[in-house]
């Protein structure tokens, strides 16, 4: 035997993509994440734009064959400059020794050549 549905009613459910960024949106999830100066987010999206990773339509930010590519290989290579934690944490850093609480030479020094460092990185052909 089966089983008798009765009363069963089928609902349609369609999900949607999350909207395209705008550049107001943008810029506020950028400012949310601790990313950029209002001084720099003009140029942020001037940058994005002049590379073609993104092209206006209408107001929505569109992502291009190349900004797909180029998140990509960041995202399988390069992890951290993908990662929104990793660019807040680095303008913290920076913050800081612009205050006076740190080295710029000992902050790059660790970055690019430190053990964990971009030099390193490289060579094992890795990001994170």
């Amino acid at each position: 035997g089966g089983v008798a549905c009765k009363g069963v009613q089928p609902v349609g459910h369609e999900t949607m993509p999350p909207a395209r960024y705008t550049e107001a949106s943008f810029v506020k999830d950028l400012e949310a994440e601790g990313i950029g100066r209002p001084s720099t987010y003009a140029s942020i999206l001037e940058t994005l734009k002049d590379r073609e990773y993104v092209a206006l339509d209408g107001k929505a930010l569109m992502p291009s064959l190349t900004g797909f590519v180029v998140t990509s290989l960041l995202e399988d290579h390069f992890s951290d400059f993908v990662d929104i934690t990793f660019t807040a944490k680095m303008e913290e850093r920076l913050d800081k020794i612009a205050k006076g609480q740190g080295s710029k030479e000992g902050y790059l020094a660790e970055y690019y050549l430190g053990e964990a460092g971009l030099r390193e990185k490289v060579k094992r052909g890795e990001s994170g």
